[in-house]
């Protein structure tokens, strides 16, 4: 199995991972809302947007997502909130990561437009020896908005065709 797609498996797994237990690495606040309070405001498009705007106040990112959830039409928000269910975005992930690229899931007979974009960097070549460093991006947007990004870095030593050692965990994750 060539190293590229072993550090594609890996981030696909920690991506799953990640999307499936909910973990928010993001800095402890005080105004931040907790994930028990944060289902009910995916109940309507004008609770989504209350909790955007709140979160829009320690997060660059709830900006950038209330911008693009008030150009969405009624319906198409409605669709947004109906693709962030828990089990409805658990589909999506698994749909998405098994094609990457672009894709149209229908979620309770809804068409609901899928893109995970994916970047690893360098490809390893297979004369290479030394320290090497792999990144991978996964980003993961619904409706044209980006609702999950997983950044992963590894640094290890390679031997022209095996990895032999890991040098650091270094690996940061954000949503």
């Amino acid at each position: 199995m060539s190293m590229k797609r072993i550090v594609f498996v890996l981030g696909s797994l920690v991506f799953l991972l990640i999307s499936n237990f909910g973990l928010d690495l993001k800095s402890a606040n005080a105004e931040s809302i907790s994930t028990e309070d944060g289902l009910k405001y995916i109940e309507s498009p004008a609770n989504y947007i209350e909790y955007l705007e709140k979160e829009s106040k320690i997060d660059d990112y709830a900006a950038e997502g209330l911008e693009a959830f008030k150009n969405l039409s009624e319906e198409e928000q409605n669709t947004f909130l109906l693709a962030l269910q828990p089990d409805n975005y658990m589909k999506l992930i698994g749909t998405a990561n098994a094609n990457p690229g672009v894709s149209n899931i229908n979620i309770e007979g809804n068409k609901v437009p899928v893109e995970l974009q994916t970047n690893t960097n360098p490809s390893i070549g297979v004369l290479a020896t030394g320290k090497k460093t792999v990144t991978a991006t996964y980003k993961l947007y619904v409706l044209g908005i980006k609702t999950t990004t997983l950044y992963s870095t590894v640094v290890f030593n390679y031997s022209g065709s095996t990895a032999t050692k890991v040098l650091d965990k270094a690996a940061e994750w954000t949503h």
